[in-house]
């Protein structure tokens, strides 16, 4: 275990060293299609000391599990479980990162970053289109794990899609603090014969979160993720 705490401290101090864009814009504007991009979540935001999205969208952590129950950073806490901040430093940006441990025993397993666009409004969550869109970005550093999984989700706007059936696409992660650039045509809904199938198309029309997830049977480690944004 000390090992592993040696390795994510080690993380951290990687992330504040890191050089990264310092002309980011303090306005909520900046999430407007400017160019082609479309500023998702760069977690300069604070509400309430809570990381939320460029709208002031929630960010928050949840696990799942077939038997072995993980953990992950505030999960002994109630919810909201929130993500760490990682402070802008003399050469990076304002980020968020999460501990995670998924035990052996689970057939399928996992701990999610949720990143919701916008804020709730009357308990329910809030779409907004971003079918015109054909990548998502995002800057990451992990230990741990070598995969991410990433996943766009739309609910409370018509979209019939069960949890766990969404549209998502796993990548491979680099050594260091790496920007990846996923192709949203290659993001796909499970195989199962029992799955509802509905138009990617139409889940980005309504999109309301877009999701960081491990899957790593077993694991432990941290993953440190910003600026994350579509682009055409």
């Amino acid at each position: 275990m000390k090992r592993w705490l040696v390795a994510i401290a080690v993380i951290l101090i990687t992330v504040q060293s890191l050089a990264q864009d310092k002309d980011k814009d303090k306005d909520k504007d900046k999430a407007k299609d400017q160019g082609g991009r479309f500023l998702y979540a760069d977690f300069e935001q604070l509400q309430d000391g809570r990381p939320v999205s460029t709208r002031g969208g929630m960010v928050s952590l949840n696990g799942f599990e077939a038997v072995q129950s993980v953990s992950y950073t505030n999960s002994d806490k109630p919810w909201p479980h929130l993500p760490m901040i990682v402070p802008a430093g003399k050469n990076n940006t304002q980020c968020v990162a999460f501990n995670f441990s998924i035990p052996a025993g689970n057939a399928w397993a996992g701990v999610t970053l949720e990143i919701h666009g916008m804020p709730e409004k009357d308990g329910k969550q809030v779409a907004e289109d971003m079918s015109g869109y054909n990548y998502i970005v995002v800057q990451v550093i992990a230990q741990g794990t070598e995969t991410l999984r990433a996943e766009v989700n739309s609910k409370d706007n018509g979209v019939k899609v069960k949890d766990g059936e969404g549209y998502g696409a796993n990548f491979p992660l680099k050594p260091g603090f790496n920007t990846y650039r996923l192709p949203l045509k290659q993001f796909t809904q499970p195989k199962w014969d029992t799955v509802i199938r509905v138009d990617l198309k139409e889940v980005l029309k309504h999109l309301t979160s877009v999701n960081f997830v491990v899957q790593k049977i077993p694991s432990v480690g941290q993953v440190v993720i910003d600026n994350v944004a579509f682009e055409k």
